[in-house]
């Protein structure tokens, strides 16, 4: 059964840290290299960025126009061999678009459109 909700918890452990609640069916997440954010993406067309220390939404980013189908963090930033280097967000959609986004300060950095005339 498929639902809306993150449970978020260390290791093995079956007892989570907190649940993290989004209005639609959620496509993908991942958590950043040091271990401290959490990207999720959904059919309603955000991105979520969550702060793993705290059960609260960071970032709520909305400039992709159809569902969200994957997600995938940059190595670079903390917990990398490339720690001074810019962290990333990239997001795929069905809106043929993939989207990279500056996760410290909350924008979007810039938008690839479509595979043709490559």
């Amino acid at each position: 059964m498929l639902d809306s909700n993150i449970d978020v918890s260390i290791g093995n452990s079956l007892k989570g840290l907190f649940t993290l609640t989004l209005q639609n069916e959620i496509n993908a997440i991942d958590k950043d290299p040091s271990g401290s954010l959490l990207a999720s993406c959904s059919d309603d067309t955000t991105v979520k960025i969550w702060s793993m220390k705290q059960d609260v939404c960071l970032h709520d980013f909305r400039e992709h126009s159809k569902e969200i189908y994957t997600i995938k963090w940059s190595p670079t930033g903390a917990g990398t061999s490339n720690p001074n280097q810019q962290l990333l967000l990239a997001s795929a959609s069905f809106d043929s678009t993939v989207k990279l986004w500056d996760v410290h300060q909350g924008r979007l950095l810039h938008s690839f459109n479509s595979h043709s005339g490559c």
